[in-house]
């Protein structure tokens, strides 16, 4: 835990910002995360780009000897993309990492009910972690799996549910009950424990973004195409895939708050069946990049064949209007140009992560989302910090929890307190 507290309180200078803000170069970064890669399981890592004609690359690895269970399964595949195939390579074996360090193969854990061990330790107040469907929440009698993670507000260690840091975590192998989603949203690697924890809580914030569009809690602006192309640096991620697939651009925006850029990317095609990608990032740019990116690599690792299992989504607003070979479709939002979008949300750029870290803690405050916790999940030996980042409050997508909320006021009302030691 001291590594993980000391390792967020770092300022370590930005040198590479193409995909993200990362303090190491792609190739230095790759050689690490190769030698460590073979402790993983990881066997291959291939060149699948040929499967989608775009700007992008996309790799996908496979890492065979999984911790499974007889009760659930696990992806053996991982993917990952990127403008360059050493971005692509790094995109996919942090993926595989980051699988490998959430399963539950040495887990600290101890076994008691919230008032029992609230005696001891710090504790983190299980009723106010989102439920799986039709679970009432745990009463504080009831025995619980917990495991240590860090309290960027108290600056301390805290025990919270296990069940909603590992992955797949059985509590019915601990003859306990299963209340939590247990997911792997929120679950980050990096060439040090900030970068980790700030690409972590990026994740967290699109889930965020993504569920509040399911609710319609959020206004939604198509961004003019036209203009981007006629940006330098963003016209070659907006590639026609395939000649099949048209691509849309829609920017989410949550009334009366403070936005951090958000972006969602769609691959229409002309069968109707979509790709979706998601991009959060204090730059609107590599928020872009990072939605296209995603769509692109959800259509070629479908393409594949390993995730055959995808469900088909329908989360583009109004797709049905568009028809991928009519770019003059009529559309229902307004029309942003990048400009303009940019005038609406708080863009930054840093020149050190431990200020980036800040800026997306301070905007979780401000939407009422006041304890912010990171789980350290890195592995002996392995000198590639993996973290989960785990927001109490903050709900998934409706797919990953099955419990609805009503409204962005009731979400942004909700408050807990924490139980200290006596």
């Amino acid at each position: 835990m001291r590594d993980l507290q000391e390792g967020l309180h770092r300022r370590e200078q930005i040198v590479y910002t193409h995909n993200g803000n990362r303090t190491l170069q792609p190739e230095e970064l790759l050689e690490r995360i190769r030698r460590v890669a073979p402790l993983a399981g990881i066997q291959r890592v291939a060149n699948i780009s040929h499967l989608a004609d775009s700007s992008f690359y996309v790799f996908q690895s496979c890492r065979p000897n999984l911790h499974w269970h007889s009760s659930s399964g696990q992806n053996t595949g991982a993917q990952g993309k990127g403008r360059t195939p050493t971005q692509a390579k790094i995109s996919c074996m942090m993926e595989a990492l980051e699988g490998f360090c959430q399963e539950p193969r040495s887990p600290r854990l101890i076994r008691g009910s919230y008032d029992h061990l609230r005696h001891q330790h710090l504790l983190l107040d299980p009723q106010y972690l989102e439920l799986v469907e039709g679970v009432e929440p745990p009463a504080h009698s009831e025995p619980l799996m917990w495991t240590p993670a860090y309290s960027v507000e108290l600056d301390a260690e805290l025990w919270v549910p296990a069940e909603a840091i590992y992955f797949p975590f059985l509590p019915e192998d601990y003859q306990v009950q299963s209340w939590f989603p247990c997911v792997t949203v929120g679950v980050a690697a990096g060439a040090t424990y900030l970068e980790a924890a700030t690409h972590a809580l990026y994740e967290l914030i699109e889930t965020y973004y993504q569920r509040c569009l399911q609710e319609k809690m959020v206004e939604i602006t198509e961004l003019d195409q036209d203009d981007l192309r006629s940006q330098g640096d963003l016209g070659p991620v907006l590639p026609q895939v395939n000649d099949e697939y048209a691509v849309r651009l829609y920017a989410a925006r949550l009334p009366g708050v403070r936005n951090i850029p958000m972006v969602f990317a769609y691959l229409i095609g002309a069968d109707r069946k979509l790709y979706a990608g998601y991009g959060a990032c204090a730059d609107v740019p590599t928020a872009i990049s990072r939605a296209v990116s995603e769509a692109v690599q959800s259509l070629v690792t479908v393409l594949s064949g390993t995730r055959e299992d995808i469900p088909k989504k329908a989360m583009a607003p109004s797709s049905e209007r568009y028809d991928p070979n009519e770019r003059s479709a009529q559309r229902r939002y307004p029309v942003r140009t990048l400009a303009e979008y940019t005038q609406e949300v708080d863009e930054r750029h840093f020149a050190d992560l431990r200020s980036e870290f800040e800026w997306i803690v301070d905007w979780l405050h401000e939407l009422g989302f006041h304890k912010v916790c990171i789980a350290n999940l890195t592995r002996s030996g392995m000198d590639i910090p993996v973290v989960k980042a785990l927001v109490p409050r903050m709900p998934p997508r409706s797919d990953h929890r099955g419990r609805e909320r009503a409204t962005l006021d009731a979400i942004q009302a909700a408050r807990f307190g924490w139980a200290y030691k006596s």
